[in-house]
């Protein structure tokens, strides 16, 4: 009976079994689970399963959208200044295994952000013309 144990499967003779978790093995043969690790602004989030590492990522993503309406809500405000808020990307790190998941996460924490400052802006100026607008209406009745 052949068996391999690679990455998340299991190969056996007979055919090949997928398993939910990476296993690694130790010297003396005994097989351990993998802890998956993902640490946000020095957060650490440690799950046993990648199911659940993905879940913080993604949890982290949906912060990361709350967050950017936070910031086009606020640059509509009439009473805002007019400069667009500086915004701190979260830093995101992880153990081997998820750091692809980690880059793409980043990638659309920072889509997230950069569409929220354009919007942000947007509405900014849509408030400036609105105010010049008022003004010269305000010079219009005056004369």
């Amino acid at each position: 009976m052949t068996v391999a144990l690679t990455g998340a499967s299991a190969v056996f003779s007979a055919g090949q079994i997928t398993v939910g978790g990476l296993a690694s093995q130790d010297a003396g043969g005994r097989i351990r689970p993998v802890l998956y690790i993902v640490r946000v602004d020095g957060k650490e989030f440690a799950s046993g399963s990648l199911a659940e590492a993905l879940t913080v990522l993604h949890k982290a993503k949906e912060l990361a959208k709350q967050h950017a309406l936070q910031i086009a809500r606020e640059a509509t405000n009439p009473d805002a200044r007019a400069v667009l808020p500086r915004v701190r990307l979260p830093k995101i790190t992880s153990s081997a295994p998820l750091r692809a998941a980690v880059a793409e996460t980043r990638k659309e924490i920072k889509d997230i952000y950069e569409g929220a400052l354009r919007d942000a802006e947007i509405a900014m100026w849509f408030e400036i013309a609105r105010r010049n607008d008022e003004d010269e209406d305000v010079t219009l009745l005056l004369m």
